[in-house]
Formats: C-alpha cells, sequence, structure tokens
C-alpha cells in the first residue's frame, strides 16, 4: 500500500474518531485538491503562512473572494510542535476535513513549503529525528507523493506557469530539512538543493521569478528566537550571486514572522530583489522588527499576500498587496517600478 492509500485508509479511523456516535456509511476519503494547470498564466497569486488550525478558518471564505489563480502556503501549515507522528497526521487530516479549507482547496489550486511548526518543532533543522516521516505526511498533504520528491532531500519544488512572454516561474525552497547551525559556515539549503536551484535558475524558461522561503532572506535582524537567512551569511551570499544573473523581475516572498512588509535590495549588478512577507493567517505579531530594507508599512495584524501580475507589451507589472484574512480589506499596497 502506498503512503497516499494509508493515508486515505486511516482518514476512515480518524473520522470515525472526530464523529464519534455518528454512524459512517461509507468508506471516508479526504476531500479533493484542485490540481495547477501550468499552462495558465497567472495573474493574481495569493500567499500567506502561519495558520493555527484550532483556530477560526473562516478566512479561507475571505480568500476565496479575491479569485486567486494560485494560492501558495509557505509554512507553518499546522503548528504540530512536539507531537509524534500519528498526531502530526491527524492535525494534517483536520485542516484537509475543515469545511472552509475543503472548499477553498477545491476551487483553488495549492502548493506549497513547510516552516519549523509543521517540518518539527520551533526553530528545529536537519537535526530533527523524524523529519523523513514528516516529510511524507507534507507530501501526502499536498498531494505530491510520486517518486521524484520521495528521493529529494526535503521538499523544494519549482513550477513554470504560462507560455512564452508570460511565464512566471516559482521556486519554492526548503529551508528546514538541511540546516545545520553546528558547522562553522552554517548552511541552509543543503548541496543537493544548491544544485538544484542553481540549475533551475539557469534554464531561462521564465519572464518573472517567484522565489518562496519560509524563513526571510533580505531581512537583517534576527536573534531572540527570530529567524532568516542573515544567520546564514555565505549562503545568503551564493543566492544573491545566482540572483544577479537573472535579466527578470525577482520576487521573494516569505513567512515565519507574524507581520507583513515589503522589502528591497541591490544586488551587484544593479537589479533589485523584491520581498514581500506574509505573515500569520491566524495570529500576529505587533511588535516593530527593525529592517533596514523595509519600503512599506510594517502589518502587525494578521494578514495573507495578494500579488497581481498585468502582463503587457513591456513585461509583467506587479502590484503587492496586504489583506486582513477575517474582511479581505486592504491594509498596504505597492506597485514595483517596471524594469525595462
Amino acid at each position: 500500500m502506498n503512503r497516499r492509500q494509508f493515508v486515505r485508509t486511516s482518514s476512515v479511523a480518524t473520522a470515525a474518531a472526530m464523529f464519534s456516535g455518528r454512524a459512517i456509511a461509507t468508506a471516508f476519503r479526504l476531500p479533493r485538491m484542485a490540481k495547477p494547470n501550468q499552462s495558465n498564466t497567472l495573474k493574481r497569486i495569493a500567499f500567506g503562512s502561519c495558520n493555527r488550525t484550532h483556530k477560526d478558518q473562516t478566512f479561507w471564505r475571505t480568500i476565496t473572494k479575491t479569485a486567486p489563480d494560485l494560492w501558495i502556503s509557505l509554512g507553518d501549515n499546522i503548528y504540530a510542535d512536539d507531537l509524534n507522528i500519528q498526531a502530526r497526521r491527524l492535525k494534517y487530516e483536520n485542516l484537509r476535513l475543515n469545511e472552509n479549507y475543503a472548499s477553498f482547496a477545491a476551487a483553488t489550486p495549492i502548493i506549497g513549503t513547510w516552516d519549523d511548526h509543521d517540518y518539527a518543532s520551533n526553530n528545529q533543522g536537519g537535526e530533527f529525528i523524524d523529519k523523513v516521516a514528516s516529510k511524507d505526511l507534507f507530501l501526502d498533504f499536498f498531494d505530491l507523493a510520486t517518486p521524484d520528491f520521495l528521493d529529494r532531500s526535503g521538499v523544494y519544488q519549482s513550477y513554470v506557469f504560462g507560455t512564452p512572454g508570460q511565464r512566471t516561474k516559482v521556486i519554492l525552497l526548503d529551508c528546514r530539512f538541511n540546516m545545520d547551525r553546528s558547522r562553522t559556515a552554517p548552511q541552509i539549503l543543503g548541496q543537493d538543493q544548491w544544485q538544484w536551484l542553481e540549475s533551475e535558475l539557469k534554464t531561462g524558461d521564465f519572464e518573472l521569478l517567484l522565489l518562496g522561503s519560509s524563513i526571510s532572506l533580505t531581512a537583517n535582524s534576527v536573534g531572540f528566537g527570530i529567524e532568516g537567512w542573515s544567520s546564514f551569511t555565505e549562503e545568503r551570499l551564493r543566492l544573491y550571486g545566482a540572483l544577479n544573473a537573472l535579466s527578470c523581475p525577482i520576487i521573494v516572498i516569505s513567512g515565519d514572522r507574524h507581520q507583513s512588509d515589503i522589502s528591497r535590495i541591490e544586488l551587484e549588478g544593479g537589479s533589485h530583489v523584491y520581498e514581500f512577507m506574509s505573515s500569520g493567517l491566524t495570529h500576529s505579531l505587533p511588535i516593530p522588527i527593525p529592517n533596514n530594507a523595509r519600503i512599506s508599512q510594517l502589518i502587525g495584524d494578521r494578514n495573507f499576500g495578494l500579488i497581481e501580475i498585468d502582463w503587457n507589451a513591456t513585461g509583467p507589472s506587479v502590484l503587492f498587496q496586504t489583506r486582513a484574512p477575517h474582511s479581505g480589506l486592504i491594509l498596504d499596497e505597492l506597485r514595483l517600478p517596471q524594469r525595462r
């Protein structure tokens, strides 16, 4: 029995536990999820992170009303700190079975990566003893349990959406599975993921790059439990070097910090990297975290991110919006300068 069949089968027992005292007439199955169609041109992308699934999940209805072409989950999709694998599986299944999430997932294509609280526990990296089993649960949840993903040292992914002239490349990094802070030069991606990533960036099959990192790339503030790429100096410089070779607009999306803001850095070649952070869906941090690269307001309320892309003759025109998940109201927005 493969992993996907096992999850479907185990859901019978899960459902029985959830609906104790209620008869189940037929075999229980997890709700279907919409599949991403990579031939479609992306014009509206929604994303977010940090979902405590025991809290109210009606915000999925709000996000549905924005009609995104794609939803990207950027980690902490559940909070399963200190849970064993069986309890972690139940957390994932309960989210899939939630009527608000199930309706959203049936209508909206979803892709995603993970962060510490769904991967393991707070701030854990490659030392997590159950990381392979945790990866299997993640692949099942996102319906990615194929040989290609099962053989990877992590859950990193790549997609190209659209046709030539209007292609968005979405790369989702895994910032947990190979993280190693014990080294003289701490690592975050690991050798296999680096080789894969640098190959993906050299393909040239895209006009817009959307790079998903669960933790902040450009912000320098770390410590007191706050994580970021600035703790991995050599790897961040290596990533900047790889991005510097690109001639298309570069957008990084991130989560983790329970706030939203937009940052910008200039690479050596003069091009810019824009980072749009959105976190969290169910809880937030109103305390301002310093960020010298910030070019927007700092939103300390619950939020999700919306990226609108207008494809025109000179390339993509991009609008960032931070929205309130309970109402859909725009909390902040910024239109990026169009790259010539």
